[in-house]
C-alpha cells in the first residue's frame, strides 16, 4: 500500500466493498460526512463485525461484553471503539470494533444499535455489558457495570493493538483483520494440548480456590446447606442452587473456595459444578468459524463511488487530558522520593 493518507480514503468504498464480496454474512457500514459548503463526502464513521467472530459469540460462551473507546494515534485522529468479551479460557475474544469520529452519546448509540442487531441482544435478558463510558449506560435498557470487573480484559486487548493504531484508517483495518485471521488459527489449534476438558488458565484459578478451603471452618446444616468461616469472613453456601454469599461463584461460574470446601465434606467434585461456558466443546464451538483471504489493493473492484475525503477534525472544548482514567480502587503511583499523604493527620502550620 504506497498511497498517501489522504488518497487511501478515496479507497475506502472499494475496502468495504472488497469485504462484503468475501466474508459473507459480515456487516461493513460506513458513514459519510457532507459538508455544506462543497457537499463533498468525508468520513465519518466505519463499523466492522466479521462473520466468523459473530458466529463464534452466538457459541454462547459468557454473555458478557466489554466496551471501550481508544485514541488513534495516526494521521488523523478518530476514536476507535470496540465490544470485547471472554473466551471459555478467560482470554479476550473480539466480536466489532468501529472507528468513528468522536466518542460521544451518537457516536456510542450508532455503535450499539448495531452491535445489537449483530449479536441479537434485542430481548435484553441475560447479557452483561461492562463499560467505563457513562453514555453508555441507559442504552438499551443495559446494565453496565463498574470497568475495575474486568479491566484486564480492556488491557489484553489494548497491547494488541497499540503499534496498529498509530497507522492509517485502511492499513489500521487490514492489520486488526489479519490478527483476527491468525488468532482464530492459534486458538483453534491450542485446546489440543489440553489435559482437562477446560483450559489452562481456567485451571490456575480453580487450582487456587481448591487450595483455599483448607483455611475455613466448615459448618454443616443439613441437605446442601454451609456455612464457612475464619477470623475475619463468614460465608454461605448453597450447593442445590449453586450459590454462594461472595457471589465469586454465580459471577464467574468457577466454584469458589468456599464452595469447594463444602464439595468436599459431601464427597463431591468440584469439577462437576463448574459452568459449561468453561467446557472444551464451548471453546471449540468459538474458533470452529474461519475467516476468509482478501484481495490486495490493486486487485480490488471500483465501486465508481465518489472518494472520501478525510475526516473533518473537531476539537473538544477544555484542556485535553495527558494521562489516562484512573480506576476507582486503583493506587496513585507517586513520584520518586514522594510520600503519600493518605492517612496522614493534617494540621494548621498557625495554630497547630
Amino acid at each position: 500500500m504506497a498511497w498517501n493518507h489522504k488518497e487511501e480514503f478515496g479507497l475506502v468504498w472499494d475496502y468495504a466493498h472488497e469485504l462484503r464480496s468475501k466474508m459473507l454474512g459480515s456487516t461493513i457500514k460506513m458513514v459519510v460526512q457532507r459538508v455544506t459548503v462543497d457537499s463533498l463526502p468525508h468520513f465519518k464513521r466505519y463499523y466492522i463485525c466479521f462473520d466468523a467472530l459473530k458466529r463464534g459469540w452466538k457459541a454462547r460462551c459468557r454473555l458478557l461484553i466489554r466496551l471501550d473507546g481508544y485514541f488513534l494515534k495516526g494521521p488523523f485522529k478518530n476514536k476507535f471503539l470496540t465490544a470485547v468479551r471472554r473466551n471459555a479460557n478467560n482470554q479476550m475474544f473480539p466480536i466489532t470494533w468501529a472507528v468513528v469520529e468522536i466518542e460521544c452519546t451518537d457516536s456510542w448509540s450508532w455503535f450499539l444499535s448495531l452491535l445489537s442487531t449483530d449479536l441479537g441482544l434485542e430481548d435484553r435478558y441475560g447479557y452483561t455489558i461492562i463499560s467505563d463510558q457513562q453514555k453508555t449506560r441507559a442504552f438499551l435498557g443495559a446494565t453496565c457495570k463498574s470497568d475495575i470487573v474486568d479491566n484486564n480484559l480492556r488491557e489484553a486487548f489494548n497491547s494488541s493493538i497499540v503499534e496498529t493504531r498509530f497507522k492509517s484508517i485502511i492499513k489500521m483495518l487490514e492489520d486488526i483483520r489479519t490478527k483476527m485471521t491468525t488468532r482464530i488459527v492459534q486458538k483453534k489449534k491450542l485446546c489440543n494440548g489440553w489435559k482437562q476438558n477446560y483450559g489452562p488458565l481456567v485451571k490456575a484459578k480453580f487450582d487456587a480456590n481448591k487450595k483455599d478451603y483448607v483455611e475455613w471452618q466448615l459448618i454443616w446444616y443439613g441437605e446442601n446447606g454451609y456455612e464457612l468461616r475464619n477470623e475475619s469472613y463468614q460465608y454461605t453456601v448453597d450447593l442445590s442452587q449453586r450459590i454462594c454469599s461472595c457471589r465469586s461463584w454465580q459471577i464467574s461460574g468457577i466454584p469458589c473456595s468456599y464452595a469447594c470446601a463444602a464439595m468436599y465434606h459431601l464427597g463431591l467434585q468440584p469439577d462437576e459444578y463448574k459452568h459449561k461456558y468453561y467446557h472444551i466443546d464451548t471453546y471449540k464451538k468459538a474458533y470452529s468459524f474461519l475467516m476468509q483471504p482478501i484481495n490486495r489493493p490493486h486487485d480490488w473492484e471500483i465501486t465508481c463511488i465518489q472518494p472520501v475525503l478525510p475526516a473533518i477534525e473537531r476539537k473538544m472544548s477544555g484542556k485535553p487530558k495527558k494521562n489516562r482514567r484512573m480506576a476507582k480502587n486503583e493506587p496513585k503511583k507517586l513520584k520518586p522520593g514522594h510520600l503519600s499523604r493518605k492517612g496522614l493527620l493534617m494540621t494548621c502550620t498557625q495554630c497547630g
